[in-house]
């Protein structure tokens, strides 16, 4: 079985307007391991600027959130497809 894992490289985050840190990209890593190979692609996103309202200041933000931050603007099945085919050289290797 696969088990695939988020994790964030950087944060980019600057004020706007009244608004402190807001995240402005991010870098990540999505990691696939069958339980002897590992297999990792990088990546990075633009965020959109926040409305005041919905704002959360980057000290209360989780890792569960930036995840799905993440998720949300790119093809995760499209890059599991990428590390399962790079899984799969590392088995037949």
């Amino acid at each position: 079985m696969t088990t695939y894992t988020y994790s964030i490289v950087s944060v980019e985050k600057e004020d706007q307007d009244d608004l402190q840190e807001v995240i402005t990209s991010l870098k990540y890593r999505l990691e696939a391991t069958d339980g002897k190979h590992v297999a990792e692609v990088f990546g990075d996103i633009d965020l959109d600027s926040p409305d005041s309202p919905s704002f959360i200041s980057f000290q209360f933000l989780t890792k569960q959130e930036l995840e799905g931050w993440i998720e949300a603007k790119v093809d995760s099945d499209a890059l599991k497809q990428e590390l399962n085919e790079l899984l799969k050289v590392l088995q037949d290797a």
